[in-house]
């Protein structure tokens, strides 16, 4: 019996030293959260349109590219030249690729960084791509108007597209498509709409790469990429991406789960101990 109510006793603290680390780690990761990320180093880039296509149907395959065009580019670092920063600009009045691969009209295509002199995290970079008349892979993707967004900072990166009066095989599509919406082309391939790509997400380093349209070709009009409207951003420093704070509800949040796992034990040692004293 003795043994029994030692080794309860020993099971018990072994609980509470339990929860009593939970509570410190909740508690220091939400003060070193609170810390500023200190960003050394942004990039950014963009561009209207890139092709890179194999087309098939012919004698022999014929291999076409275009762009990447306009095209911008941003790299700044900590008490670099503050006209590295930008802001980058360019366009092109339009754009004709092939036979039916891809038209438009207005191309722009912008970068820029800043706030990298500050020790927190507000040193950012955001770039920018427009592309208005779309017409891809032989009018099977039209679109108005289409651009991509991106930001990145202390905090991490993020984008978004629009493309406005969009179809794909003559069907609408949202203005804002959810992140790597993917709509099959039978016998062509597939196209991908607000594609987003993380290359890198902390720690240290965060970007992201955001196209409007990617139609990717395996098909009877050959083989490659069409990408519409790039847009990318990076940011780097020692405290970049910080451990999301998990703040004061956080912290209540463990400790009822610690209260409640002592109730639930105590209940459950109750019957063992009551049976040991009879």
């Amino acid at each position: 019996m003795h043994r029994r109510a030692m080794a309860g006793r020993s099971r018990l603290r072994l609980f509470h030293l339990s929860i009593a680390c939970l509570t410190a780690a909740a508690c220091s990761a939400a003060l070193a959260s609170s810390a500023q990320a200190d960003v050394t180093e942004v990039t950014g880039g963009a561009y209207g349109e890139s092709v890179d296509v194999t087309l098939l149907g012919g004698l022999v395959p014929i291999t076409t590219t275009s762009g990447p065009e306009p095209a911008v580019s941003m790299s700044a670092t900590e008490g670099g030249p503050a006209g590295d920063l930008g802001p980058f600009t360019a366009s092109t009045a339009s754009v004709s690729v092939g036979t039916g691969l891809l038209s438009t009209g207005i191309l722009n295509a912008s970068t820029e960084g800043g706030n990298l002199e500050g020790d927190d995290h507000s040193g950012f970079a955001t770039s920018s791509a427009s592309v208005n008349e779309v017409s891809a892979a032989a009018g099977r993707i039209t679109a108005t108007t289409v651009g991509s967004t991106c930001t990145s900072n202390g905090d991490g990166s993020s984008g978004t597209s629009t493309l406005e009066t969009a179809e794909v095989l003559g069907v609408a599509v949202a203005l804002n498509p959810a992140p790597n919406t993917t709509i099959p082309l039978p016998g062509v391939g597939r196209v991908i709409l607000n594609e987003q790509i993380r290359p890198t997400n902390g720690p240290g380093d965060t970007s992201i790469i955001v196209r409007a349209i990617h139609v990717e070709l395996d098909g009877i009009l050959g083989d490659g990429d069409i990408i519409i409207a790039e847009s990318r951003c990076g940011a780097k420093g020692p405290d970049v991406v910080p451990v999301a704070p998990i703040g004061l509800l956080g912290v209540t949040a463990l400790l009822g789960l610690g209260f409640a796992g002592m109730q639930w034990k105590k209940r459950r040692d109750h019957p063992s101990v009551a049976a040991s004293t009879h």
